[in-house]
């Protein structure tokens, strides 16, 4: 008598047809939803995140993501006693964090984490709430909201890449509008202990330009 076995039990995970080498999840709120991706380096080191079928990848929590995806931050890679001229911590999808292209920024709040045991590493990721810089594109509030607007242009320029959507996102005055924004988050890259960002008429329509082609990649891409 033939005796049949039952089959171990095999995880599939979900099919994608482009992401990271390695990630961690990358949380937005956009268009009023609260959505999840898996976000890292691609094989050229290029910033982007899991796509199917041409569209984003989207989970509803970070946990959602945590479970499908080997998730590794370049903390976790990074050796343990830096050697000469290594780079310093970087700036990940929602402004300065744990995985992206290298900025250069002070180590002083990892070493402070460190400090008190680590506790920073335990904390839930948060999701970055892009409404205030789309409520600023469409003329819903007077002042800037620094914070949203990196976060989006940032994650526009990450989205484009990884779906092949055009996407200006640098060079002339957006390069400086560009700088502005990371200088009012993160001012010490650029020598200051803090820094408000004064706005020409011609760099607020610049800005204004830049992020609303950025809401258009995010909605083309999502699902």
């Amino acid at each position: 008598m033939t005796m049949i076995h039952p089959s171990p039990t095999i995880r599939i995970q979900p099919r994608f047809d482009a992401g990271p080498l390695f990630g961690e999840p990358a949380g937005l709120v956009f268009d009023g939803v609260e959505r999840w991706l898996w976000w890292g380096p691609d094989l050229d080191g290029e910033d982007c995140v899991a796509i199917r079928g041409g569209r984003l990848l989207t989970f509803e929590s970070a946990a959602a993501v945590q479970a499908t995806f080997p998730v590794l931050t370049l903390k976790a890679v990074a050796p343990a006693s830096p050697t000469p001229g290594a780079a310093g911590p970087v700036c990940g999808p929602v402004g300065c964090g744990p995985a992206s292209a290298s900025c250069g920024c002070d180590s002083a709040a990892a070493d402070s984490d460190s400090e008190d045991g680590g506790a920073a590493e335990d904390d839930d990721p948060v999701a970055a709430d892009l409404g205030p810089a789309q409520d600023w594109v469409r003329g819903k509030r007077l002042a800037v909201p620094t914070e949203s607007a990196l976060n989006l242009w940032n994650l526009g320029i990450d989205v484009a890449r990884s779906t092949g959507q055009a996407f200006v996102q640098r060079g002339g005055l957006r390069d400086r509008c560009h700088d502005k924004l990371m200088a009012n988050q993160a001012p010490w890259m650029f020598g200051l202990e803090e820094y408000q960002p004064v706005w020409s008429a011609r760099e607020l329509a610049v800005l204004r330009e830049t992020l609303g082609r950025a809401v258009h990649v995010l909605r083309a891409a999502l699902p």
